[in-house]
């Protein structure tokens, strides 16, 4: 959703990320593999340089320098975390660890979170909305 305003690295930094975060809980959804799939196409970036076993979440995090690219990071990671609709204990820690790097306050945070989980519920409506089969 804001993802284009990232710099280029910014957009792999978090291509990176959002692959880490969808799987770190073992159960890497359709929904979020989709997710992921059109946080590219706003990138306009391909998914070719995640890997795990070279996955420095440290490292990833302070790619992100800039007060509104860690904003918009940790918007964009919360919509993919709640998309499954289970806050997985490995998720929470991967969220502690960046509200701690990006210095958010818990205030501001719990508007973050209310926010993504606020956008999957309409997404979900929409799709409702669309499949609709009303007869005139």
């Amino acid at each position: 959703m804001f993802l284009y305003n990232l710099t280029k690295k910014e957009k792999y930094a978090f291509s990176c990320l959002a692959n880490y975060v969808a799987n770190v809980d073992g159960n890497f959804t359709i929904f979020q593999k989709k997710l992921i799939e059109s946080y590219h196409k706003e990138m306009e970036i391909e998914d070719k340089i995640y890997n795990p076993e070279k996955f420095n979440l440290d490292e990833i995090l302070s790619k992100i320098k800039l007060s509104k690219s860690q904003r918009i990071i940790l918007l964009e990671t919360l919509v993919l975390v709640y998309s499954d609709e289970i806050f997985h204990d490995a998720e929470k820690s991967v969220i502690l660890k960046m509200k701690q790097k990006f210095n958010i306050n818990p205030n501001l945070y719990n508007l973050y979170k209310e926010w993504a989980k606020s956008i999957l519920a309409i997404y979900r409506q929409g799709k409702i909305l669309i499949n609709l089969n009303i007869e005139n």
